[in-house]
């Protein structure tokens, strides 16, 4: 998409309640950028923040941002690996803003795919954020729309 000048007047009385984000185009904003893909994924963690800051600001009731797909796992390993790495980056540095603006933080996905130590960080901050009011940011982890009929059939057929 290219920039263009138009201005918008955003309409402060008809807010949505919820905003999605799928964090897609990290790597082709680095390539044009001249820099490396793992610069553009650290860069989209800097644009979540503002986000979800501005959307609290705007009292916006939640904000899911679609971090990491079932499909990104076909990535390179190293690709992979350094995602992996970026929750425990993004909450050490922006943990306290988000506890300090009322942020509660909750995810969807099933993180429990994911290295330990990335559980860990990630619950660390559900659990620091639990009881914060304002914005809910939802991060979807580890995903996908196969992955979720497979999963809602193997649970249907349980219950069989």
């Amino acid at each position: 998409m290219g920039k263009t000048n138009e201005t918008y007047e955003l309409d402060l009385e008809h807010l949505p309640a919820h905003i999605a984000f799928i964090m897609d185009g990290n790597r082709t904003w680095a390539r044009q950028h001249h820099r490396p893909k793992y610069f553009g994924h650290h860069e989209g963690t800097k644009t979540v923040r503002r986000l979800a800051l501005e959307c609290n600001r705007l009292g916006i009731k939640a904000m899911t941002v679609y971090a990491f797909s079932t499909e990104n796992f076909k990535r390179e390993k190293n690709e992979v690996d350094y995602i992996f790495k970026l929750p425990e980056e993004f909450f050490n540095s922006y943990i306290d803003e988000l506890v300090e603006q009322n942020v509660q933080m909750l995810t969807i996905g099933h993180l429990e795919l994911a290295p330990e130590r990335t559980q860990k960080v990630i619950n660390r901050c559900i659990e620091r954020t639990k009881n914060n009011t304002g914005l809910k940011l939802v991060i979807a982890f580890i995903y996908g729309g196969r992955d979720d009929i497979i999963f809602a059939a193997k649970q249907a057929a349980e219950l069989v």
